[in-house]
């Protein structure tokens, strides 16, 4: 093993601060890295780095990034300190093997309470370096000071209620956790094993616990075991889309250690989680950072995910710190206990913040949400009977806003009943609307599709912390922890239980309704594609569900996780590639299923696709990836070729899209007419593709234009057209 201290060359360390940066290094020859907060004010450092040669980060530990190479000769840096371990070259090795993993026990360096980064470390010689050999399935490690890796093999050590030994039963995604190393195991790597000992003639281990299991209708795409603080996270992120490229759910849960169980976390509001291809890091959210947040790398930018808002928003960190795009982003985290003192006065903090911030919003959920004056005894100096008079000009929701004013305007202006014949507003049409709340609150947002804002509304007790579904005809299906449907209109308040769905009813990644509840004609429909197709239905007022299951030879159909299309006396599914599932209902109770060879698929730079009714005819609507600037095209389905033709305006008409409701509405107002209003937001306005202009818009603003990049992506929002029926 080798030590030595490497010159910083007049540039710059990142200060030791708690929270991780993002380190990428240049191709400008130097070999120099770049250093970039994630976190504002944003900035870069630039520092040289020791002769690495071709060797790659494969992890970073306690302040330390560890380095391999195709012969897995390992080093080790610390950027903090400039000290660069050389570990000792592995002897033997096979013909072929594959390191997927290599993890540090403990830290190298010895901190003292007194000791700063400019003091010299001493190294740890209890510190071990472990690499999970896959090919062998075997653990290769050694102790920092020793010239030989030792070599055990743990394949006859597999618990037996994991299968055989076998290389797709290997171990992988290796951590410590309060001292103790774990790692995955099992065929689908859903188990979580405890190494409890490691010896050059034996290992033992045990199955700690089963890995949780994410929302059973989406698509797994990446999970991520992460420890923090000595606590254990699952990350699980779903895709959808084309090529399941699109991020469509993300959960996250934590493990009680005295239970043995996992617990979903609706917002882990003292973290910050990163989350990479090959590990993962988190850090304590102190003083002006908040928590809550995910940070999920793809390539050479973020994505960042709001657990408040379950809102998706992309990181760009060459852009905010102004330096050249860089591939391979390496997340690098100090060693924390350069900040322990600090690290468990914040923990109390947040914890006291959370109660404070509880108490706050059960405060105000007691209050009006809109607001109130409690000293107003005038209605702005106008005479009650005109006032009154006035306000029936108003459209309904307008009316419902000026009365939840004040006192006084709540006692002058009568509450409408909206159902009755008898009391009628000469209102405007409304727009429609966005529709999304935040985790754990009970108010649904509002946000009007031009001219933004936020209107807000109470959320019934029985329906606080539900999905939505699907929304059609101004009424909202409703999702009860995938247990329990509802029908639920937010204007009128009214709701309409369904009977409980089967189990298996929640595995289906198409769901919706096609039309108002009050109607005969209301069908419900949830459908599923794997190894077949399988569909429940109910009609309002039946009391069980029917199921259906058909054969999908060859897994020729995949569903992209969107809603169901109600055209022309049958059922539309869009696929992943822009070819479509007809699920017919015919007399006496016969179905059928079908999927159409053509149209043809459609590849291309495209993330996520929708399906929608527009003037009696069936469109496709796709959306470019983030590097293509999320450019967005539509098609028109030709039924006598059936082929796909491209669309290039719409005239009057406006797209709505979003993956629990997608519709069109001819329009009135001007310059609303030839869009496609996305699930996004720019403040607090709702972002929209002109076909004219080819570019993103927002009513709100007073120059209309905006940023891609600046726009946040609401994963459980869904658009709905006001209904008072």
């Amino acid at each position: 093993m080798i030590l030595k201290k490497h010159g910083i060359q007049n540039y710059s360390i990142p200060p030791p601060l708690p929270y991780p940066w993002i380190i990428s290094r240049l191709e400008d020859g130097t070999g120099d890295f770049i250093f970039r907060t994630t976190t504002p004010p944003y900035e870069s450092r630039r520092t040289s780095s020791p002769d690495l040669g071709d060797k790659e980060v494969r992890n970073c530990c306690y302040g330390w990034l560890i380095f391999s190479d195709r012969n897995y000769d390992v080093s080790l840096w610390n950027p903090l300190t400039s000290e660069l371990i050389h570990l000792p070259p592995i002897e033997s090795k096979p013909l072929r093997y594959c390191f997927h993993d290599i993890v540090l026990s403990s830290s190298p360096s010895k901190i003292s309470t007194t000791t700063t980064v400019d003091d010299d470390h001493h190294l740890d010689p209890n510190t071990m370096v472990f690499l999970f050999d896959s090919t062998r399935l075997s653990i290769i490690y050694c102790t920092l000071g020793e010239k030989l890796w030792n070599t055990v093999c743990y394949a006859k050590e597999i618990p037996p209620e994991l299968g055989q030994p076998d290389i797709k039963y290997r171990l992988c995604k290796a951590f410590i956790l309060n001292g103790s190393l774990y790692a995955r195991g099992g065929s689908f790597r859903d188990k979580l094993l405890c190494i409890h000992q490691v010896e050059p003639t034996h290992i033992g281990m045990r199955k700690y616990c089963d890995l949780p299991w994410s929302n059973p209708g989406l698509t797994l795409g990446s999970n991520h075991l992460v420890e923090s603080y000595g606590e254990l996270f699952y990350i699980a992120v779903s895709k959808g889309g084309i090529n399941r490229y699109a991020v469509v759910d993300i959960e996250v849960f934590k493990f009680n250690q005295e239970s043995m169980r996992w617990h979903k976390v609706r917002r882990a509001k003292d973290r910050v989680f990163l989350v990479g291809g090959k590990y993962s890091i988190s850090y304590l959210a102190t003083g002006e950072i908040k928590g809550g947040f995910i940070y999920i790398e793809r390539g050479d930018y973020f994505y960042i995910y709001n657990s408040e808002d379950q809102s998706l928003s992309i990181f760009m960190p060459h852009l905010m710190c102004n330096i050249p795009r860089t591939p391979d982003p390496i997340l690098f985290m100090p060693d924390l206990r350069l900040f322990d003192r600090q690290v468990e006065q914040d923990l109390d903090e947040a914890g006291q913040s959370e109660i404070e911030e509880r108490e706050t919003i059960e405060q105000a959920n007691n209050k009006n949400i809109l607001g109130m004056n409690e000293g107003e005894s005038k209605l702005f100096g106008f005479p009650v009977d005109l006032l009154v008079f006035i306000t029936r000009l108003l459209n309904p929701v307008d009316y419902i806003n000026l009365r939840t004013i004040s006192k006084t305007c709540r006692s002058t202006l009568p509450q409408i009943q909206w159902r009755e014949p008898s009391i009628s507003l000469p209102s405007a049409p409304l727009s429609s609307w966005f529709i999304f709340s935040y985790t754990h609150s009970r108010i649904h947002s509002f946000v009007d599709s031009r001219l933004g804002g936020r209107y807000l509304i109470n959320i019934p007790d029985s329906l606080v912390d539900t999905e939505i579904l699907h929304s059609n005809d101004g009424w909202l299906l409703m999702s009860i922890d995938l247990k329990a449907l509802s029908f639920y209109n937010p204007f009128t308040k009214e709701i309409i239980k369904l009977p409980n769905p089967p189990r298996d009813f929640f595995l289906s990644s198409c769901i919706g309704f096609s039309s108002s509840p009050k109607s005969r004609e209301c069908l419900i429909v949830a459908i599923g594609v794997s190894d077949s197709a399988s569909i429940y239905i109910i009609r309002l007022g039946e009391e069980e569900w029917h199921h259906y299951e058909f054969d999908n030879h060859n897994h020729t159909f995949d569903t992209s996780h969107n809603s169901p299309v109600f055209y022309d006396g049958a059922i539309y599914v869009l696929g992943q590639y822009g070819n479509l599932g007809v699920f017919e209902l015919l007399q006496e109770g016969q179905m059928t299923w079908k999927v159409l060879h053509k149209p043809k698929r459609r590849h291309g730079f495209v993330s996520e696709n929708f399906l929608i009714v527009c003037d009696e005819k069936l469109l496709l609507v796709l959306i470019g990836e983030v590097e293509e600037v999320g450019e967005v095209k539509v098609f028109k389905l030709n039924r006598a070729k059936m082929s796909w033709k491209r669309v290039r305006k719409l005239d009057s008409y406006a797209l709505y899209v979003s993956r629990s409701s997608s519709f069109s509405t001819l329009v009135k107002a001007n310059g609303m007419g030839n869009r496609i209003f996305i699930p996004r937001l720019h403040g607090n306005g709702v972002v929209n593709y002109s076909l004219k202009t080819r570019k993103y818009h927002c009513f709100s603003r007073q120059d209309d234009l905006v940023d891609y990049y600046d726009t946040r992506e609401l994963l459980h929002a869904s658009w709905i057209e006001p209904s008072w029926s």
